[in-house]
């Protein structure tokens, strides 16, 4: 079993997790609803991008900006059209991907004793939720930080190279699994047609919307 401080520290990572998304997803909602509040924080946020990478020595800040306009464009539109179904696929799909994160660390040597399943989803959850609009494709290597540093933090120094290996062996998963997945739905969604779009029925779908 965990001792005593490790699980005081998954409590402390799964209660800073609920605050943030709390905060968080009322951060989104203002968002999405207000065009002066994405332009606020697209302001702010690329001023303190710009500081960041100055005391890094580093002259080109990301486009937190640009991110947070285009998170508000595509967020926005995809509540308008599909609502609620749309937020719950969106989290059960999280809840898919923590477990897969549970089995890659088992798969690397990382006992339950030292890192419950409810201690992953934690710090899964607040990696979400830290991550949650992204300014660089893949994260650019920030969310695999993140996890290694909250499952340390839990599991003890001695797990680090196991919890390091399961963080990218999930990263694989991530990346690979859904390919294969999406070719055989687009096979069954599309029965009876070509697997991909023709040009006629793309200029047919242009023209039609």
């Amino acid at each position: 079993m965990p001792d005593t401080e490790n699980a005081g520290t998954a409590w402390t990572i799964a209660i800073i997790s609920v605050i943030a998304f709390f905060l968080v997803t009322g951060l989104i909602v203002a968002i999405v609803r207000s065009q002066r509040v994405a332009d606020w924080l697209g302001a702010r946020g690329q001023s303190l991008a710009s500081w960041v990478m100055r005391r890094l020595g580093r002259k080109e800040a990301p486009n937190v900006d640009g991110a947070i306009h285009r998170f508000r464009d595509q967020l926005g539109e995809v509540i308008r059209r599909r609502g609620l179904a749309s937020i719950a696929i969106a989290i059960a799909s999280q809840f898919v991907w923590a477990t897969v994160l549970v089995v890659a660390l088992w798969m690397c040597g990382v006992p339950e004793s030292a890192l419950s399943p409810a201690a992953v989803f934690a710090v899964y959850g607040l990696v979400m939720v830290i991550t949650i609009i992204p300014l660089s494709p893949g994260g650019a290597g920030v969310p695999e930080l993140l996890f290694i540093t909250g499952l340390t933090a839990i599991a003890g120094d001695q797990y680090n190279a196991a919890i390091t290996a399961g963080v990218f062996l999930y990263r694989l998963y991530y990346w690979f699994l859904p390919i294969p997945l999406a070719w055989i739905l687009l096979k069954v969604a599309r029965r009876g047609k070509p697997m991909l779009p023709t040009t006629a029925e793309l200029r047919a779908k242009a023209h039609g919307a």
